[in-house]
């Protein structure tokens, strides 16, 4: 087998297949993790770094009553820091309160400080310091936290 390339022949092995095919591979994992961590609106608005929305669906959520699975929640709160939305993080804090930095999400299945830790595909793009203002505010909300030893 032969692979054509910009009019040049090349002997097709499994090795030059995958090196030539990978990027593609890459470039479709990458953009379904970000459409994944826009599956809701929080999360969609925690992905994009959309502070006021965020806000605005924490005041209808307390407004109405309405009873929200904290974990869903921790899912938008991981999305901020993976995605290293500071103002976001910070205002899903101040709602969840710091006990939730233990807490899995429902779609993630892991805590918030761990999809900070992980990052995404887009953190190539932020500087450090906003990842790490990310990291420093999980850590000012785990001092906060009243210990009983």
């Amino acid at each position: 087998m032969f692979l054509i390339i910009d009019s040049s022949f090349f002997l097709a092995t499994p090795a030059s297949l995958e090196a030539a095919f990978r990027p593609y591979g890459i470039q479709a994992a990458v953009k379904a993790a970000f459409d994944a961590d826009g599956a809701t609106e929080l999360m969609r608005a925690c992905r994009d770094g959309n502070v006021a929305q965020v806000k605005q669906l924490l005041r209808n959520v307390a407004a109405t009553g309405i009873q929200v699975d904290p974990a869903d929640l921790i899912d938008g709160l991981g999305v901020a820091a993976a995605h290293v939305q500071v103002g976001c993080v910070d205002a899903l804090l101040s709602h969840v309160g710091p006990e939730a930095l233990d807490a899995n999400g429902t779609r993630s299945h892991q805590t918030a400080l761990h999809r900070a830790c992980e990052g995404s595909s887009a953190c190539a793009q932020f500087s450090l310091d906003a990842q790490r203002a990310v990291r420093g505010a999980f850590c000012q909300a785990c001092m906060d936290v009243p210990t009983i030893f």
